[in-house]
């Protein structure tokens, strides 16, 4: 595994969240894009279709319930990881 992949990995999370909870719904398609391309961990395997689904879901204006479980899925794959608190700002955003 490279890890200056991985970490790459977990900036762009990073960055996607902070964008998402901004309104920036590009940061999560962008995030999506990136950790697809570079993710090497099976444990954020989901991450990129999690992030495409929020943005898709918000972007439309579909059902927001489709964004608050891909959300609340997401929650439960970073688990209590640094990137945890950023998750909930989305969610709080969203809401």
């Amino acid at each position: 595994m490279n890890g200056r992949r991985q970490r790459e990995v977990v900036s762009a999370l990073e960055r996607a969240l902070r964008g998402g909870a901004t309104g920036d719904l590009g940061a999560l398609e962008q995030g999506a894009v990136t950790i697809r391309r570079l993710n090497q961990l099976s444990a954020y395997s989901e991450v990129p279709d999690l992030l495409a689904t929020i943005a898709l879901t918000l972007k439309t204006g579909a059902d927001v319930r489709t964004a608050y479980q891909a959300i609340g899925r997401l929650r439960e794959v970073v688990g209590d990881s640094p990137v945890a608190p950023l998750v909930d700002g989305l969610l709080r955003a969203v809401n």
